[in-house]
């Protein structure tokens, strides 16, 4: 699979300043910053502290590697609930490369799944043998969805597999029923299109820009409705847009594949569909990850493609849906 050339970036260059930004600011955003085992840094985003969705978005943005923007816009007359925004001109990269949470670690009864630019570094992945980039650093930081504090070993483990002494990483904890978790799990639903494309083995070099939106569900305290709130968020009501140089025939076939519906598993909320898979969500079909609406540009011919439809009553269900 072709993914193109390395674009000539540094990702810990665009990345580092936001976390700076993001530590500066973290009593306002409702953070905790202290020190873990091995003298790491942990950014507590709604295990012991409230975290806040303004949080979750420069995590977001964190997450995307500094390679996008992810805004907010209130509730209006299209939807009942806020929307968030993601926008990419190199969306290959940023998603796949970076916000993908691919880095899957555990020890004992502690499991998290892992994004943000150490991925680069540490190349724990197949996907990396496809995706042409790697860095070198001194200090790096992970981005993870859990509710626990991460022990040593796992602490050791990251910075092990990044070639750095632990107290130059930086651990971001997002818990999925976090007003900071569900917001920055919903900003990947530019990423969700992008992996199936990838699944799909469509030329990722072609995607040249890519925008995308889906709803920010009502928090609860309850993880798995969380998980099922925040994945049908995107499954029925998220959109997502590429430019592509392609022939018109590579576009539509695109367009016409993304969308959620494409999959067997559609139509059922997440949350019970996951207990018919036993709580394994690697039982899922993984082409079920995607947007509810796909819109394809091509650049080259100036044609767009559009397929997929959003689900209001699903989104209703979901959303008040109590287990």
């Amino acid at each position: 699979m072709q993914l193109g050339t390395n674009p000539p970036v540094n990702l810990h260059t665009l990345t580092l300043p936001l976390l700076d930004n993001l530590q500066e600011n973290a009593s306002v955003l409702g953070l905790g910053v202290l020190t873990g085992e091995l003298g790491c840094t942990l950014i507590d985003a709604g295990i012991a502290h409230q975290g806040s969705i303004q949080a979750g978005l420069h995590i977001a943005e964190i997450c995307l590697g500094g390679l996008a923007t992810v805004s907010l816009t209130p509730a209006n007359k299209a939807s009942e609930y806020p929307l968030i925004h993601v926008s990419s001109t190199q969306p290959v990269l940023a998603c796949l490369g970076v916000q993908y949470a691919g880095w899957h670690l555990s020890h004992n009864d502690f499991f998290a799944m892992g994004s943000g630019v150490a991925r680069c570094v540490a190349q724990q992945e197949a996907l990396f043998d496809d995706i042409q980039h790697q860095e070198q650093v001194t200090q790096t930081c992970l981005v993870l969805e859990t509710s626990d504090y991460p022990p040593k070993k796992v602490i050791a483990d990251i910075a092990a597999a990044c070639n750095i002494a632990p107290d130059q990483l930086t651990l971001i904890l997002t818990p999925t029923h976090s007003l900071a978790g569900m917001t920055q799990i919903v900003a990947r639903s530019l990423q969700t299109a992008l992996h199936k494309a990838y699944l799909l083995d469509y030329p990722l070099h072609q995607i040249i820009e890519g925008t995308a939106y889906a709803p920010l569900p009502p928090v609860t305290d309850n993880h798995l409705l969380a998980m099922g709130r925040v994945n049908d968020a995107i499954l029925f009501a998220g959109m997502a847009h590429f430019s592509v140089i392609s022939t018109d025939e590579n576009a539509k076939y695109l367009a016409s594949q993304l969308p959620s519906f494409t999959s067997p598993d559609y139509g059922r909320l997440f949350i019970n569909l996951f207990a018919e898979y036993e709580y394994n969500f690697f039982q899922v079909d993984p082409y079920l990850f995607s947007p509810a609406k796909i819109s394809v540009l091509s650049l080259s011919s100036g044609n767009s493609f559009h397929a997929g439809a959003f689900r209001e009553d699903l989104i209703a269900h979901s959303f008040s849906y109590v287990a």
